[in-house]
């Protein structure tokens, strides 16, 4: 169970649905030593979580990321859970959400065996960019 949460934390990691919302900073704060002021506009959350400078092969979908040696789900340090928002704002059904999550992956892969569409050549993960991200259409097996 460990690998599925791994799954749900990239799937959010890369699944970011409205990408281009501007957020900005209420007060200065200090992010990896960098220095952020108050009141700066963050265009493209999007490009952040997918860099590559933070994450390794950021641009890659990769569970695995959040598992430490042990097999167990490790996300010290991790750039996640901003889908939700954070503070005051941060949306009331975020723990319900990843509930919800959690239960509907184990049963989807509990009742079907999911392959690609040639067996042994994964379809190409990209994105059609837009004022929300959608996946490229591609074909599987079940």
């Amino acid at each position: 169970m460990p690998y599925t949460q791994a799954t749900i934390l990239e799937i959010l990691r890369c699944a970011n649905v409205i990408p281009v919302l501007p957020r900005s900073t209420t007060e200065d704060v200090v992010i990896d030593g960098i220095r952020i002021p108050k009141d700066t506009i963050i265009l493209n959350m999007y490009a952040e979580v997918m860099k590559s400078s933070y994450w390794t092969e950021g641009e890659k979908f990769n569970p695995q990321r959040f598992l430490d040696n042990l097999g167990q789900v490790n996300t010290d340090g991790s750039l996640i859970g901003f889908q939700f928002g954070a503070g005051k704002r941060m949306c009331p059904g975020k723990h319900m959400a990843n509930i919800q999550l959690f239960l509907y992956l184990q049963e989807f892969y509990s009742i079907f065996s999911v392959k690609p569409e040639v067996a042994g050549v994964m379809p190409e993960i990209s994105v059609m960019p837009g004022l929300t991200v959608s996946p490229r259409p591609f074909k599987l097996r079940f």
